[in-house]
């Protein structure tokens, strides 16, 4: 692969093989031959199969948040931030948490590269909605509410919850003081929007922790 054709490539936040070809035309066997010597010489990070960035354009955003959570975003898709990572960043985990977390329509999964671990959970496609759009450069970032970040955090842990005891909620360790009045009122909506007997089951208790923290 040509120097010149790095230099391309390192204005890509990420790019597939096919990008590749459209640089420069190039055999199967060969273009598999030289991403291998470029990964192992540090020239390319491999994100996943297929799916490659340049060290150079790393370097330039490792430290912008942004582009870690566009890069959780095309390495499932579809997908959206969500969970402990969107909890956390909020203020709403009172544990730290190293990975990104999303939720996807595909089967649960993780990736772990030289950028960090995205974790992956599994959603029904009739609870996958309460994410917003956040332009980065030509890109889009989805990224959940955090009422709905928190619908997601619990929904998770259902089978160790329970509607009748305050303290399955406690042990989730999660910070109610700092849940607005508004995305707490959201985040009732989206469980009876869900219809899921369980948690509609511990709205009561939802409104005495909520109640108790503030």
């Amino acid at each position: 692969m040509k120097r010149e054709i790095l230099n391309n490539l390192d204005l890509l936040p990420f790019f597939s093989v096919a990008a590749i070809t459209a640089f420069e035309k190039i055999r199967h066997r060969a273009l598999h031959q030289n991403l291998q010597r470029w990964v192992r010489s540090g020239h390319l990070i491999r994100l996943k199969n297929g799916l490659y960035v340049t060290k150079t354009h790393v370097d330039r955003c490792l430290h912008d948040k942004s582009y870690l959570e566009l890069i959780a975003n095309k390495l499932t898709i579809p997908s959206y931030l969500s969970l402990e990572y969107v909890l956390q960043k909020n203020g709403l985990l009172t544990e730290a948490t190293f990975m990104i977390t999303s939720m996807t329509l595909k089967t649960t999964r993780r990736y772990q590269n030289k950028l960090g671990v995205f974790d992956y959970r599994h959603v029904h496609s009739r609870l996958y909605f309460g994410f917003e759009r956040r332009p980065y450069g030509r890109n889009v970032i989805y990224e959940a509410a955090v009422a709905k970040a928190l619908f997601d955090f619990l929904y998770l842990r259902l089978a160790s919850l329970d509607p009748t005891d305050v303290t399955t909620l406690e042990e989730m360790r999660i910070n109610w003081s700092q849940l607005g009045t508004a995305p707490f009122q959201e985040f009732l909506k989206i469980v009876k929007k869900s219809g899921i007997k369980k948690m509609v089951a511990m709205i009561p208790l939802l409104k005495e922790i909520y109640g108790d923290s503030r």
